[in-house]
């Protein structure tokens, strides 16, 4: 298997790397991190390193000197959602899609963030370009559990329309109209 992950705990199988139930025995499987991508610029990679040990502040300064690219907008969203500041997320997920509108990765993370602030009609539009522009067959996999997820939770979420529906006409209540007096009367 190319994308082999981690060995099962409890049948021994090869799982691959972005399952977390092993499909032979449905046992909970822990995963180790993906693995550092290689074409990525070396900064971008020290951050990376970096926010995986918690290292924050010194992600971020990494990251403001590594240039404008679209991994490094990735990780700076990663890192503003990580403090709570989901706004400033999204402008360098906006930006990262600016700058590479075809990254498989960029829409999975983009749907990430839609999911986690409860956008989820976004989130199933993210989904729906990842699935055109997975680039292999495991990342398909990825997004279609991805997109199912998303199904569920979108149906036990609420979600308020825009305007309220018209009533039926048998529930409308009839116009009263109100008499005017004559203008010469007397009261």
């Amino acid at each position: 298997m190319a994308d082999a992950g981690v060995t099962c705990p409890g049948c021994g199988g090869e799982v691959a790397r972005l399952w977390t139930f092993c499909p032979q025995c449905g046992a909970a499987v822990e995963q180790r991190p993906a693995p550092l991508p290689a074409e990525a610029d070396p900064l971008t990679l020290q951050a990376l390193r970096l926010l995986r040990e918690g290292r924050l502040a010194e992600a971020e300064d990494l990251l403001a000197a590594a240039g404008d690219s679209a991994e490094a907008r990735l990780l700076l969203a990663r890192l503003r959602a990580e403090r709570n500041d989901f706004a400033a997320a999204r402008v360098h997920l906006d930006e990262a899609l600016r700058l590479s509108p075809d990254s498989y990765v960029v829409r999975v993370r983009r749907c990430e963030y839609f999911a986690r602030v409860g956008l989820y009609q976004e989130a199933l539009d993210e989904v729906a370009v990842a699935r055109r522009l997975a680039p292999d067959v495991a990342s398909l996999l990825h997004v279609q559990d991805l997109e199912r997820r998303l199904r569920e939770m979108s149906r036990h979420s609420f979600a308020r329309p825009a305007a309220l529906p018209a009533l039926p006409s048998w529930l409308r209540l009839p116009r009263v109209s109100a008499k005017k007096a004559p203008t010469g009367a007397a009261p």
